[in-house]
């Protein structure tokens, strides 16, 4: 099994809200497809490609659009590139599953070959993280600096209660108001009515529906 949108309306429906996120950037961002042997690889660019390169990878169950906000900081001193995961939801398309890490990192360094960018700052952020710091440990030659926000995986490990709850939104028959409360749980109190302000509104609808239209291929670290 593919990772893959339940149908196609539903990847309609989740690229136009993509298109919107993107239509929100105070920084212009272009497209392009990268062909690797694992599919077809969307990424992102933004800002002056002279300066520096800096790869961002995004979390679980949200696209590259999540860094939109922090554009105006990451491209004063980097040209900016950011990469869906070929496995996640986003506009990447798979054509074969990543079954480890192993594979996860010999697609990343197939997409970044290809963009020629032999060397960089690589961000990551939750299991961006996870694959970023994974990268750094099996190519060092190819990350100038590793930056890692929140990545799991790699440091202690996450409540059960917590992954239970996440599996039941996320994996079993996910509602968006069900998605909409998870994602409630994993900020604080005082910060929720955030979720549903600019910048952050656009991107949060993002992953409430594609946890509803996307399904996942079995993986394993």
């Amino acid at each position: 099994v593919v990772s893959a949108f339940r149908s196609s309306g539903a990847r309609v429906d989740y690229c136009e809200l993509y298109d919107a996120a993107l239509a929100t950037s105070t920084i212009p961002v272009s497209e392009s497809d990268i062909e690797t042997s694992f599919g077809r690889t969307h990424v992102l660019h933004a800002g002056d490609p002279s300066k520096p390169p800096l790869v961002a990878l995004h979390g679980s169950s949200i696209s590259s659009t999540c860094w939109v906000p922090y554009l105006p900081l990451l491209t004063a001193t980097h040209s900016v590139t950011m990469i869906d995961a070929i496995d996640e939801v986003g506009k990447s398309i798979a054509t074969k599953p990543t079954a480890s890490i192993t594979d996860i990192v010999a697609w990343l360094d197939e997409t970044l070959s290809a963009l020629d960018i032999r060397r960089s700052v690589v961000i990551g952020g939750s299991r961006g993280g996870w694959i970023a710091g994974h990268y750094a440990a099996a190519f060092p030659e190819r990350v100038d600096r590793l930056a890692l926000l929140c990545p799991v995986g790699l440091v202690g490990g996450l409540r059960l209660s917590f992954v239970a709850r996440a599996l039941t939104a996320m994996y079993g028959r996910p509602t968006e108001p069900g998605v909409q409360s998870l994602l409630d749980s994993m900020v604080m109190p005082s910060s929720r009515e955030l979720l549903r302000q600019q910048p952050w509104q656009p991107m949060m609808q993002q992953f409430i529906n594609g946890a509803v239209g996307f399904t996942k291929s079995p993986r394993s670290g």
